[in-house]
């Protein structure tokens, strides 16, 4: 395939690590004092997309950047091709969130995916000199574990969540400031945006011991690692999308079932005051997850962080026995709620979710099952991993009786061996 490439800038700006791609874009644009607009002209990055609605909508390149784009960025700009694909949600494809390569569309229904928008956290832009972090724009992430705060969902100034459309490219972005265009009936010449200072907007601070700390680091740990191995997961662990989907999956009971009034017993109350006076996006998102909670990503990174710290009381507990206990006081909940809980509906819950789940929602139904189906859905077994080691191998070959060894029992027990080590 053959690509145009384009003139090299005589101006370079290095990437941060961990950088969204439109912050190091923007960050280029102000650094070469030159509309946004241009730079993307340069790059050849001007191609459009059509809506859902026949609509010509920008592409947003945050989401996924072709190889043939990223060849252009990087023949003008010294970047490695590998490290602008870093910079785009693709990074986190099949751990945190599912994309449609075809149409760049993040799957919001599934893993909780952010469309667009992107939370931030003021100190972190103090500290960068106005530059977005990668991580911020997944509906997993709530507080930042380096400042010990929750993140900031609006701009206090226009009340508007920040990089949910493209930045005008007729503007000149700077840095750290709100680049929200205003709507065209209020302002019908493009601006460069609301320009306010983000990184003085106030949030919620949290102590290190924090849980809602404690949650986002194991959920930041396993996307990364593409592992859980916290809570029960550390005997059997599972892949990331595999426990992210049984989070979300106790986490949408969780806002569904439980009162406000006994939510206390799953979160710290400074969550929940703070929750109370929170400010929740507008528009048709925000109505949908207010009909369904948890069905898709929460509106707001209080809300978020009250789900998650939720469902970790249960998925993080270090040993089955608390999990359970925890588990079945959530299906009280749920049964108290329309739809009741048994062992033929948990399968409801969610998509996606592997046996750690099913096996606690079974344990935890199990007192209130007939003792045939206790049985039949071993209520009382948990996965785990195999631990026997050799000597025990050779105690069961010495003790076996010579009867069971015709036929094919050797090569089975053999198979057996193999699997367990």
């Amino acid at each position: 395939m053959i690509v145009d490439l384009p003139r090299t800038f005589p101006i370079r700006v290095a990437p941060l690590p961990g950088e969204a791609l439109d912050s190091w874009l923007e960050a280029l644009a102000h650094r070469m004092d030159t509309r946004y607009g241009d730079v993307l002209g340069d790059l050849g990055l001007t191609a459009t997309r059509t809506g859902g609605r026949n609509l010509d909508l920008p592409t947003d390149w945050t989401i996924a950047l072709l190889d043939q784009e990223a060849a252009r960025v990087t023949h003008a700009t010294g970047v490695d091709r590998d490290v602008l694909q870093s910079m785009t949600l693709m990074h986190f494809h099949g751990r945190a969130l599912l994309i449609d390569p075809d149409t760049r569309q993040v799957n919001r229904k599934r893993l909780w995916g952010r469309g667009n928008g992107s939370r931030y956290c003021p100190d972190c832009l103090a500290d960068s000199r106005g530059r977005w972090q990668l991580v911020w724009r997944l509906g997993w992430t709530f507080a930042c574990l380096q400042h010990c705060r929750l993140l900031a969902d609006l701009c206090p100034n226009c009340q508007r969540t920040p990089r949910q459309r493209l930045f005008s490219l007729e503007g000149q972005p700077t840095p750290g400031r709100c680049g929200t265009r205003p709507s065209r009936r209020v302002e019908p010449t493009p601006g460069s945006g609301c320009g306010h200072d983000l990184s003085t907007t106030h949030t919620l601070r949290l102590s290190r011991d924090h849980p809602v700390l404690a949650a986002q680091h194991h959920l930041l740990r396993t996307i990364e690692t593409d592992s859980a191995d916290f809570g029960l997961y550390a005997q059997l662990p599972q892949p990331a999308s595999v426990a992210l989907s049984e989070i979300r999956a106790v986490a949408g009971r969780v806002l569904t079932s439980v009162a406000a009034s006994e939510m206390s017993a799953w979160v710290p109350e400074d969550i929940l005051s703070a929750g109370g006076a929170s400010q929740h996006p507008d528009g048709a998102t925000q109505h949908k997850t207010l009909i369904r909670p948890g069905f898709m990503a929460p509106p707001t990174a209080i809300r978020t962080a009250t789900a998650v710290t939720a469902a970790l009381r249960i998925l993080g507990q270090p040993s089955p026995p608390p999990a359970i206990f925890a588990m079945r006081q959530l299906i009280d909940s749920c049964r108290d709620s329309a739809e009741k809980t048994t062992a033929t509906t948990i399968t409801t819950w969610g998509r996606g979710t592997g046996p750690i789940l099913r096996s606690v929602q079974l344990a935890a139904l199990g007192p209130s099952m007939r003792p045939s189906d206790q049985l039949r859905k071993r209520t009382a077994s948990f996965p785990a991993r195999s631990r026997i080691d050799e000597q025990q191998l050779n105690h069961r070959a010495r003790t076996l009786p010579s009867i069971f060894w015709h036929q094919h029992w050797p090569r089975r027990l053999c198979w057996s061996a193999a699997d367990s080590t």
